[in-house]
């Protein structure tokens, strides 16, 4: 990693998270396209104005480029408990993800998806 030019956690809020995790899913193929980027825009930042949304998501994908698979999956364990508290958000946000990813059981996306559930269910 470079320094510096990664962004610190520490100030996201549950929407930057929220972001993150669809990042993973997308890029578990490791290839994001610009459609699953609309995507996530429309899936997590549906309320936001396009131009923040978009704004937010290249913020959080820039701190996402600049981790490696270790890290990522490290942040995902990490920054749970702090923006899925209730039972009601991570059923949610699990719901969301669901509908996001690839439906492939075999797909990368879908073993991704495992991994963020089995994450958020530890929380329980």
């Amino acid at each position: 990693m470079i320094a510096g030019l990664r962004t610190s956690t520490s100030q996201w809020v549950y929407e930057h998270y929220l972001v993150y995790l669809h990042l993973c899913i997308a890029d578990a193929d490791c290839l994001i396209c610009e459609e699953e980027f609309e995507s996530i825009r429309k899936a997590a930042l549906p309320a936001l104005d396009i131009q923040r949304a978009k704004s937010l998501i290249k913020e959080v994908h820039t701190h996402y480029l600049y981790q490696e698979e270790r890290e990522r999956r490290d942040s995902i364990v990490s920054l749970a408990p702090r923006f899925l508290r209730t039972e009601s958000v991570r059923n949610r946000v699990l719901n969301q993800l669901e509908t996001t990813a690839n439906k492939n059981s075999e797909s990368e996306e879908q073993m991704m998806l495992n991994y963020i559930r089995k994450t958020i269910h530890l929380l329980n």
